[in-house]
């Protein structure tokens, strides 16, 4: 847990404003819930499947959201 938080912090570290989107919503929703699930032990941070979870962080920002946004499609 404490590689993951490590990983928060230098993701936070080097944030930048981000652009305005008119589906920031459904990105914010679907950065809570992928976080969220390794928060609460729901979900490993080696069980997380980071390419699948940036593949649908950018679909998000497109009105899209991707079923099972953080584990591999089965």
């Amino acid at each position: 847990m404490s590689e993951f938080a490590d990983a928060i912090q230098r993701a936070v570290r080097n944030t930048k404003t981000r652009p305005p989107s008119i589906h920031y919503a459904t990105f914010s929703e679907v950065f809570r819930t992928c976080t969220r699930d390794v928060i609460l032990g729901k979900l490993s941070p080696d069980d997380l499947d980071f390419d699948r979870f940036a593949d649908a962080l950018r679909a998000a920002l497109d009105g899209r959201r991707l079923e099972s946004p953080c584990r591999p499609h089965s």
